[in-house]
């Protein structure tokens, strides 16, 4: 999905695990907001597995922001392959965990690299993705006699009303793509002969 539009995230958390040469990777994911929750979770699976040999993640947040760490593995073999798997579904705001039991045996850097990225690409192929579409929010307050013509361009710009007050006057908050938003605008102004008082809010993000 085009960062303009919105994002594709994960809807819930998931389990998985793989077993390779001995050694067990058991693959977290879960869906957050923030770098914060993401470190909170981290620490959390830390504790829960503190006799495990590794902890190693990645994450990427909606503003592009990532991280990763190889936690004592040798270096791109862990983090930055966990982040390929990630990036190879186009997901934002997703923290992926893999925990790592060694097994006796050393994989080796090609196959050690391989593993992870499997481990990652197995859970995010069966974990279920729900998509943030970009809106703008506005506040609006018009005349009562011009809610018609005003529902109206709503609908056929696909805007999502969220709150309506009934007052002097008919007020809103909107959700509107941001694409649309001049035009939305410009179409109100002109429907009620500039009797219409409109003011950007925040950018929001909406499931789909």
């Amino acid at each position: 999905m085009n960062s303009d539009e919105g994002y594709k995230s994960i809807k819930t958390s998931l389990e998985t695990k793989i077993k390779i040469k001995g050694s067990l990777f058991s693959c977290y994911s879960f869906p957050v907001s923030s770098l914060d929750e993401a470190h909170i979770i981290l620490e959390n699976i830390r504790k829960e597995h503190y006799d495990a040999t590794h902890h190693c993640y990645a994450l990427q947040l909606k503003d592009c922001t990532f991280k990763y760490s190889d936690d004592g593995e040798p270096n791109g073999t862990a983090g930055i392959r966990i982040l390929n798997a990630i990036q190879h579904f186009d997901l934002k705001n997703i923290l992926v965990i893999v925990v790592r039991y060694f097994g006796g045996t050393k994989l080796g850097v090609g196959l050690l690299g391989k593993t992870y990225y499997e481990a990652a690409e197995n859970n995010l192929s069966n974990v279920e993705f729900i998509d943030f579409i970009k809106y703008q929010k506005l506040q609006i307050t018009i005349n009562f006699d011009d809610q018609g013509i005003v529902y109206k361009i709503f609908k056929n710009l696909n805007c999502i009303i969220t709150n309506t007050t009934f007052q002097e006057n008919l007020s809103f908050e909107v959700l509107v793509p941001p694409t649309k938003t001049e035009f939305l605008k410009l179409s109100l102004t002109d429907a009620t002969k500039g009797k219409i008082s409109i003011n950007n809010q925040e950018i929001v993000y909406s499931p789909r």
